[in-house]
């Protein structure tokens, strides 16, 4: 086969696997990645993979700077844990070692044949979530309650749209006016409810992906952990979604050096974008450092699940320890001078932090963040500074 041709091969396999998570509720950015990881597998480094809930296209560029795009719709998601984390280990085993393609199709096709979530269990696991998220941020059982019915009635509504092809931001849209409404229609109707925590938590039903419920959830752990009250929690969650005060919440990642050529990332959620690059250009001023170009030191870090048990907080020797982080899914440990320190993927990253949590372990720190390959020691006086 020629290159031209395998490139090609390559792209659809990729974009197969990207659509089967997508189609299974996998978060959209974890699949952009997953499709970059295993595209770099096969050797092609030049690649752009542009995903929302609804579309995945990839284009690829060979060394003769020939380009191919491949573009999926689609058109109905059904989550289904099992086939999720099937498919996002068969993405790290590509992406660690690549196996003919051929093999990778045949078993991307498995994957895709295992059952579904039959409808009364899908249904089931909605209304749940539904009301686990409600109690989660403070709700009382009332609210719970009423979170159920919202999540009903905008099941309901959702599902025969979907079958039809609807626009997916007009579904949202609609389910979510019948979650505002349903929450303040008994509301009105009844005491002792909070129509605030019923609508932030039905919200997070319909943000596709099972991986942002999941961070949604790692940072409320993480905000309980540092004894946040509930009601910062609730307004924090309410900025983001975009339900309290007319912002619009985004996202931007800095990169650049620090003294003695350090590597730094910041990133930074913000309603006023002009500001915030303002105040971190400033910062990195202050600190003798400066701002590069995008991907000019992010190379040098990866993205780990990052938990720190300090060993005054647990009776666990380091050897227990090890055993029980690594049984959990943990990829690596390492025994500090006074701490445990526990790393993941970021896949694996809340399987690990909720094994932790019901052996009763206390963490000191748990997070996604992003753990550099190489250190540098500072020695100057005035660097440190």
């Amino acid at each position: 086969m020629n290159e031209a041709y395998n490139c090609q091969l390559a792209l659809k396999m990729a974009v197969m696997l990207g659509v089967a998570l997508m189609k299974n509720g996998a978060e959209v950015y974890r699949v952009e990645e997953s499709v970059i990881r295993v595209l770099k597998s096969y050797g092609i480094e030049r690649t752009d993979v542009y995903a929302i809930p609804n579309i995945l296209m990839v284009t690829i560029e060979t060394n003769e700077e020939i380009s191919y795009t491949k573009m999926r719709r689609i058109f109905n998601r059904n989550p289904n844990f099992e086939k999720v984390i099937q498919l996002n280990d068969f993405a790290r085993k590509l992406s660690a070692e690549p196996i003919p393609l051929n093999e990778a199709f045949h078993r991307l096709r498995e994957i895709d044949g295992l059952k579904n979530y039959t409808k009364p269990v899908n249904w089931i696991s909605y209304l749940f979530a539904a009301m686990s998220f409600v109690v989660m941020i403070g709700g009382n059982v009332g609210d719970a309650i009423v979170a159920i019915l919202c999540a009903a009635a905008g099941r309901l509504v959702c599902v025969p749209m979907e079958r039809y092809h609807a626009n997916g931001f007009f579904v949202t849209l609609v389910t979510s006016f019948l979650h505002n409404l349903v929450a303040f229609m008994c509301a009105a109707a009844f005491g002792g409810l909070h129509p605030s925590l019923i609508i932030t938590g039905t919200l997070m039903l319909l943000f596709p992906g099972v991986a942002f419920m999941t961070a949604i959830r790692d940072v409320i752990a993480k905000a309980k952990s540092n004894n946040m009250p509930n009601d910062t929690i609730e307004r924090g969650i309410k900025k983001a979604a975009g339900n309290l005060e007319n912002v619009n919440y985004v996202t931007n990642v800095y990169e650049g050096y620090g003294p003695a050529g350090t590597a730094i990332i910041v990133k930074t959620l913000t309603d006023n974008k002009n500001r915030t690059a303002a105040n971190v250009r400033a910062a990195f001023a202050k600190g003798s450092g400066n701002i590069g170009t995008t991907g000019c030191v992010s190379y040098m870090f990866d993205e780990k699940g990052l938990i720190v048990v300090a060993k005054e907080d647990t009776d666990m020797s380091a050897d227990d320890m090890m055993m029980f982080a690594l049984e959990a899914g943990a990829e690596d440990f390492s025994d500090e001078e006074d701490s445990y320190e526990i790393t993941t993927t970021p896949e694996d990253f809340s399987t690990v932090r909720e094994a932790f949590e019901k052996e009763g372990i206390a963490m000191a720190n748990a997070e996604v963040t992003m753990i550099p390959q190489n250190y540098v020691t500072i020695t100057d006086e005035e660097d440190k500074k």
